[in-house]
C-alpha cells in the first residue's frame, strides 16, 4: 500500500504589510505544514488606490505531502525503526507527520467551507489565506468605426442666456451715455 498523499491548491494572501518579508512567510508555512512545503512563492508589490499605502500580494504553490517511509536498517544504526504494514517508519517521524497531515486536511476543509484560513505568524498578527483564482482577462475589443454624430440643433435667437442679455444691456447704456 502506498502512503496517503495530500496536495494543497494554489493559495494567495491578498494583502501583506510591507514589513513582512518572504522569510517570515516561508518560516510560518514551514512550521505549520513541514519543511519544504512551498514549491513556489511570488510577492507582487501593490499600492492601495484609496490610501496610497504600499502592500504585497502573495501567491504560493505547494508540494505534495506524503508521510515518508524509510528503508529498515540494523538496530545498531537506527534503533527507532518501527515496522508497519505500510512500510518502515522511524517512530519520531511517524509521530511528527501525523499532526501535519491532520493540519493540511483541516486547512483544506476550512478553505472549502469558509473560503479563507487565518494563520497567525506572530501574535496578534495573522495572514488570511485564500484559494487563488486566476483573474479573467477580457479580450481587447477590435477597433471599429463609429457612426457619425447627429447634427447640432439650431440655436434659438429668442432663447439667449442671461449673460448675453446683460452684456447687451450694458452695451446699450455705454453707447447712449449717462443720462443727465
Amino acid at each position: 500500500m502506498s502512503s496517503p498523499t495530500v496536495k494543497l491548491p494554489a493559495l494567495c494572501i491578498t494583502r501583506v504589510n510591507r514589513r513582512v518579508t518572504d522569510r517570515i512567510i516561508y518560516g510560518t508555512m514551514e512550521r505549520l505544514l513541514g519543511k519544504g512545503c512551498i514549491d513556489f512563492m511570488e510577492m507582487s508589490p501593490r499600492t492601495d488606490n484609496r490610501t496610497g499605502e504600499f502592500y504585497y500580494f502573495v501567491y504560493m504553490t505547494f508540494n505534495e505531502y506524503t508521510a515518508k517511509s524509510l528503508i529498515a536498517r540494523s538496530p545498531s544504526i537506527q534503533p527507532c525503526v518501527m515496522e508497519t504494514e505500510h512500510g518502515s517508519f522511524t517512530t519520531s517521524e511517524f509521530q511528527e507527520d501525523d499532526p501535519i497531515f491532520h493540519r493540511i486536511t483541516e486547512m483544506l476543509c476550512r478553505l472549502d467551507t469558509t473560503g479563507e484560513v487565518c494563520v497567525e505568524y506572530r501574535a496578534p498578527y495573522y495572514f488570511k489565506l485564500r484559494k487563488y483564482v486566476k483573474p479573467v482577462r477580457h479580450a481587447n475589443p477590435e477597433p471599429r468605426i463609429l457612426p457619425p454624430l447627429p447634427p447640432l440643433p439650431a440655436i434659438d435667437v429668442a432663447a439667449k442666456t442671461v449673460d448675453e442679455a446683460v452684456s447687451a444691456a450694458i452695451a446699450v447704456v455705454v453707447e447712449d451715455g449717462p443720462e443727465s
